[in-house]
C-alpha cells in the first residue's frame, strides 16, 4: 500500500528499489530497515487504508495474508531502528538510512508525535548533507545513475518535509533548492516513478516560495503579540506570493486522487498561512479589489477546501489523514475568527448563514472523511469561534 498511497507524495522508494530492498532485507540490515519505516508510513491510518485497494480479494487455495493481523506502528517504528544496531549510524550514513529517517519522520508526523518528527527530519537532513546531495556536482560524479535520481528524489521530499514541518511546528529552515529537480529515468524506471513526477514537482513548485526569510517572518509573528507593521515593499511580496500559488496548480485531475488531495489541501492551507502573516503585519480592509488581500478571504479558501472532499473519495486522504487534518484545522481556525467580527459586509457574497453552514460543514469533514476525534470535529460553533 505504500506504493498505491504514500509513494505519490513520498517519492522516495519506487517499485523497483523496494523490490530490490526485499531481496536483500534478510542480510542487508539497512533495507529490512528501509522497509519498516515504508510501512509504518501507512500503519497509522489502517481503517481507511484498508478500503482503498482497487483489487478486490481473490479466493485462493493458499491462506490469505489479509487474513493476518497488521502490526502495530510502533512495532513497525522499533523494528526499522533496531536494524540501526548493527552498526554505528554516524560512520555508515547512506542513501538507505536517509530514506529510513524520512519515512520515520512521515510516521511520527501520522502519529502526532512532532518532537519525534522533527528529530528524524533533522537527522535525515544532516546526513543528506554529510553525503553532499545538496550539491549538484555530487550527482554528476555519481556512476549509477538509478542511485543518484533516489537521492535527488530524498532531497525534493525533505525540501517539502522541512517547510511544511517548519511552517507548522514554527521552526528554521536548513535546505535551500540547490539541486535540479527531479525527473523520469531511462526505462524500465521510467515507467515505476514517472506518473507521479508531474504532481511532485507541482508539490515543490508550492512550497518553492516558502524560503528562509518567510519562515523567519512566520515564527516572529506566533511570538509577537502585537501588530508588526512593515514597508509596502514587503506587503506587495506577500500579495505577489498569493497571486503566484493562485496561478500554480493549473490541472491536477491527470494526477493520482493522493496527489491531487495532498496539493489541492495544501494549497489551500499555505494561502491561509500568507493569509495570516499579511494579518500580522498590515491592516487588511473588509474588501479589496486583490481577494487574497482582504479580511474575508477564509470563507473563499475553506469553500474551495470543501469543494476538494466533495470531489475526491475518502481514500484520496489516507495516506497524510493527519496532516491534511492539521492543514484543515489551521483554516478553520481563520474561518472561525472572521465569523466572530460579526461583520456581514466583510463575508459577501455569502449571507451569514451560508458563512455558518461553511464551518460546521469544515468540522463535519473533519469527523466524517478524515475520522478527527471529538476534540475537532465536537466544537459547537461558539466554541469554534471563541477557542
Amino acid at each position: 500500500m505504500y506504493l498505491v498511497l504514500r509513494y505519490p507524495i513520498t517519492p522516495v522508494i519506487d517499485k523497483a528499489r523496494a523490490e530490490e530492498y526485499m531481496r536483500n532485507f534478510t542480510k542487508c540490515p539497512g533495507c529490512y530497515g528501509v522497509l519498516a519505516s515504508c510501512c509504518a508510513t501507512i500503519a497509522p491510518d489502517g481503517d481507511v487504508i484498508s478500503s482503498a485497494s482497487a483489487d478486490p480479494p481473490r479466493p485462493s487455495p493458499r491462506r490469505s495474508t489479509r487474513s493476518l493481523p497488521e502490526p502495530p506502528v510502533d512495532l513497525l517504528i522499533s523494528e526499522a531502528l533496531r536494524s540501526r544496531r548493527f552498526y554505528r549510524l554516524a560512520e555508515n550514513q547512506s542513501l538507505t538510512q536517509i530514506q529510513t529517517s524520512l519515512l520515520l519522520h512521515c510516521a511520527y508526523s501520522s502519529l502526532g508525535n512532532d518532537p519525534a518528527a522533527w528529530f528524524y527530519l533533522r537527522e535525515a537532513v544532516t546526513m543528506l548533507q554529510t553525503l553532499r546531495y545538496h550539491e549538484e556536482a555530487t550527482y554528476e560524479e555519481t556512476s549509477d545513475q538509478s542511485v543518484a535520481e533516489d537521492a535527488r528524489r530524498a532531497f525534493w521530499a525533505l525540501f517539502v518535509a522541512e517547510r511544511v514541518f517548519a511552517i507548522q511546528q514554527y521552526k528554521p529552515l536548513t535546505l535551500q533548492p540547490t539541486i535540479g529537480l527531479p525527473r523520469a529515468g531511462p526505462p524500465p524506471a521510467a515507467d515505476a516513478g514517472a506518473c507521479v513526477l508531474p504532481g511532485f514537482r507541482d508539490l515543490i513548485s508550492l512550497l518553492w516560495p516558502i524560503d528562509a526569510s518567510f519562515v523567519t517572518a512566520w515564527n516572529s509573528s506566533a511570538t509577537c503579540s502585537t501588530m508588526r507593521l512593515v514597508g509596502m515593499p514587503e506587503v506587495e511580496r506577500l500579495a505577489r506570493l498569493q497571486t503566484a500559488l493562485s496561478n500554480c496548480l493549473i490541472n491536477v485531475s491527470a494526477y493520482p486522487e493522493t496527489q491531487q488531495a495532498e496539493l489541492l489541501i495544501t494549497l489551500g492551507w499555505l494561502k491561509n498561512v500568507v493569509w495570516q502573516l499579511c494579518l500580522s503585519v498590515t491592516t487588511l480592509a473588509g474588501s479589496d479589489s486583490r481577494e487574497s488581500m482582504s479580511l474575508g478571504y477564509p470563507l473563499s479558501i475553506a469553500r474551495d477546501m470543501v469543494l476538494v472532499f466533495q470531489l475526491l473519495p475518502r481514500t484520496a486522504f489516507a495516506a497524510n489523514r493527519f496532516g491534511i487534518l492539521e492543514r484543515v484545522s489551521h483554516v478553520r481556525r481563520s474561518l472561525a475568527n472572521v465569523l466572530s467580527l460579526n461583520a456581514p459586509a466583510i463575508l459577501r457574497p455569502m449571507t451569514p448563514v451560508a458563512s455558518t453552514e461553511l464551518l460546521t460543514e469544515m468540522s463535519r469533514i473533519a469527523s466524517r472523511t478524515l475520522g478527527a476525534g471529538c476534540e475537532f470535529a465536537g466544537l459547537t460553533l461558539e466554541e469554534s469561534l471563541y477557542e
